[in-house]
């Protein structure tokens, strides 16, 4: 995964046992905004890093995440894709919450067309929404689609998010 991968070039030089790109990955990092990603996986460490380092570390992982997507192209879900469009000829409403203030760059590069809404991280800082794991953006998707949360599918692949979500009584589906 290419988010992994940035983390674990920025993280590897910092630490004794190198950063795992599946466990610590998914147990720390995924679904959450960078800083606290980074500080949850530093305290598993045991270590604490200064507020400036970890600002730097989080701009420098994304910047080479930006690289990778950049000189490797975006790895699309096929099955996501028939889903959505299966849906979308259904008649459902289709939103997309992503926390990344790159989702709309993602979705550029791998050429999709998003057939509903998309919120992401801009949103989120824009409105006040509590970040990713809370489930503030996925509830804002429904309100925005006019659709009751209760009744939407969400598809989330950080289990931080799920463990959230969870409580909100989404109808959830985790994909991996």
């Amino acid at each position: 995964m290419t988010h992994a991968r940035a983390w674990k070039a920025v993280i590897d030089p910092r630490v004794d046992r190198p950063f795992d790109l599946d466990r610590d990955y998914k147990l720390h990092v995924a679904g959450r905004p960078r800083a606290d990603g980074l500080k949850d996986f530093f305290a598993s460490r045991e270590m604490v890093l200064p507020d400036d380092d970890i600002a730097a570390m989080s701009a420098r992982k994304n910047d080479l995440y930006l690289e990778l997507l950049e000189s490797e192209g975006v790895r699309v879900n096929p099955e996501m894709i028939a889903r959505m469009a299966l849906y979308s000829a259904a008649g459902l409403k289709i939103g997309i919450a992503s926390g990344s203030k790159n989702a709309r760059k993602v979705i550029d590069l791998a050429c999709l067309t998003i057939p509903g809404v998309l919120v992401d991280g801009h949103d989120v800082e824009a409105l006040g929404l509590r970040p990713k794991p809370a489930p503030d953006i996925f509830i804002h998707v429904a309100q925005i689609l006019g659709v009751a949360y209760a009744q939407c599918i969400v598809f989330e692949d950080s289990r931080a998010a799920l463990a959230q979500i969870a409580p909100a009584r989404g109808v959830l589906v985790e994909m991996p």
